[in-house]
């Protein structure tokens, strides 16, 4: 267990005290936590991070997102800090029953997670979800665009960033364009059950050969850009 991390969800909690909110407890009494900012209105957008605990960056940016309160009127925002607690505090891939819930997105889903997800996609029916991940392995930043009508709004992300992004890359057997793979075939994968429920999305991957200070910041900037 990774102490830090604990206080990590503490914190997020403390902020989120006075806050609409909704918890799940998991089989080992951590709790999801979602949060709704401006819960009157409908048009929705939903964010999510600590899908893989050892991808860390975006739940620490959640925190501090969540501690300076910078959120806008005219939309509601659904947030995730994290919804793998579990891998998140033990820096796993995995959730307590070694299951990647990235690919677990079936017609039956066996982790709590997954079918948590379902429930609030169910619930809110969100006009657009972005999942914020991190890639262990990579130098770059790139973007995982479900949906070809936000392309654009990938790339205009992308230049406010101002960050290093893969011009031409395959990963994963998936092509990366101007720092954007466009449609990709992730089977199983949240964002494929989202678009195949119409939810256009985007999956933002921070490079994990960055130092957690940069990726953090881009990560808190990503949120700032997303919920203008």
């Amino acid at each position: 267990m990774i102490k830090e991390r604990l206080e990590i969800l503490n914190k997020i909690n403390e902020f989120a005290k006075d806050m609409p909110k909704v918890e799940f407890t998991l089989d080992d009494d951590y709790k999801i936590l979602v949060i709704t900012i401006n819960p009157e209105i409908q048009e929705t957008i939903l964010i999510t991070a600590g899908c893989h605990g050892n991808e860390p960056a975006p739940v620490y940016a959640m925190q501090k997102f969540l501690k300076i309160k910078q959120f806008p009127r005219n939309k509601r925002i659904i947030l995730i800090p994290c919804i793998n607690p579990t891998g998140f505090i033990l820096d796993s891939e995995y959730n307590k029953e070694k299951i990647n819930i990235n690919r677990d997105f079936k017609k039956e889903s066996l982790s709590n997670e997954a079918n948590i997800l379902k429930k609030i996609i169910k619930k809110y029916s969100p006009k657009f979800v972005v999942n914020l991940h991190e890639d262990p392995d990579e130098t770059n930043f790139y973007i995982w665009v479900e949906g070809e009508s936000h392309k654009r709004q990938a790339k205009k992300l992308i230049q406010r960033l101002n960050v290093s992004y893969f011009k031409d890359k395959d990963i994963h057997g998936n092509q990366v364009k101007e720092g954007i793979i466009l449609n990709s075939d992730k089977e199983n994968s949240f964002e494929d059950y989202l678009i195949k429920n119409g939810i256009p999305n985007f999956c933002t991957e921070t490079p994990g050969e960055w130092t957690i200070e940069k990726r953090i910041k881009i990560n808190l900037d990503i949120l700032k850009e997303i919920v203008k």
